[in-house]
């Protein structure tokens, strides 16, 4: 018989023991901490609000806002009942908003946004419908693109719970997510503002134009792209800005050597001739 056999045992028991009476110790300490009655959570913000993202000129591409509208309760109220009513307040018809409910939608979306007198107007309708337990007023955060898709690909979507998954909304997503800051009753992620102009990039995706084309500022930053490929993406960003001021600034570096200057731009383009460049110079009125 070993007669170290029952050492093991015996060690592990005893650091069971040192570590039970190191965590009633701390427990003590919190306790009888002054003004402290026990261990507290801080109280994290109610609002969390994804930064923005905007041109170079300050102009909002896109933005976190909410959408009010009707919180569908599943109670078998007929989708007809619920359709009729919502209709009054949204340009959609009823025929449309019931099938939506049928296929599962459980939020709808009203045309416009409500002042607090209207709210509560809404409010009252619903509770004099008898359709308290069916529907409830409420207010949905979305990520909103104020431009056009299809001109502005580079800025990229969110997912349901706004996070980026493409595009600037994704390589920013660390910045543009705010962090929750105890104490806070609300907390906003950075601005992101991009060497893009508006104007000038809705006019440029307008056309019709083979490969990337990029129109830049003496500086090299760019003002307008098409064709955009993944090593442009973090070149768009001019600066990003938090609640304590700058956080980055886009560096000046030199456009591509093969640019044409065109007025006071360049323009690069994997199809440079004449023809291209003189639409491209008379669409952005460079």
């Amino acid at each position: 018989m070993n007669e170290n056999g029952n050492k093991p045992g015996l060690l592990a028991g005893i650091m069971i023991t040192i570590m039970a009476a190191l965590t009633i110790l701390r427990i003590i300490l919190i306790i009888s901490a002054p003004g402290s009655s026990g261990y507290r959570d801080p109280e994290l913000p109610d609002v969390m609000i994804r930064g923005s993202i905007v041109d170079r000129n300050g102009e909002i591409l896109a933005l976190q806002a909410p959408d009010y509208g009707f919180l569908i309760k599943d109670n078998g109220t007929p989708s007809s009942v619920l359709a009729s009513f919502i209709s009054a307040y949204t340009s959609e018809n009823a025929i449309s908003i019931e099938n939506r409910i049928d296929n599962g939608a459980s939020f709808i979306a009203i045309t416009s946004i409500p002042s607090i007198e209207e709210s509560e107007e809404i409010v009252a309708s619903i509770g004099e419908s008898g359709l308290d337990d069916a529907l409830e007023f409420s207010y949905i955060e979305r990520r909103k693109l104020l431009v056009p898709e299809s001109s502005f690909p580079f800025i990229g979507r969110t997912d349901e719970n706004l996070h980026g998954i493409s595009g600037i909304e994704k390589t920013m997503d660390s910045f543009l997510s705010p962090l929750p800051i105890p104490g806070k009753d609300s907390v906003t992620g950075a601005t992101i503002m991009l060497t893009i102009d508006q104007e000038m990039q809705y006019r440029l995706s307008s056309l019709s134009l083979p490969g990337r084309t990029a129109i830049y500022f003496e500086d090299g930053s760019i003002a307008a792209i098409t064709g955009i490929g993944d090593n442009d993406i973090n070149e768009l960003v001019l600066t990003v800005t938090g609640a304590e001021g700058t956080i980055y600034r886009k560096e000046p570096s030199a456009p591509p050597e093969d640019a044409v200057p065109m007025g006071s731009f360049l323009i690069a383009a994997d199809n440079m001739s004449d023809e291209i460049l003189q639409e491209i110079s008379e669409t952005c009125d460079l």
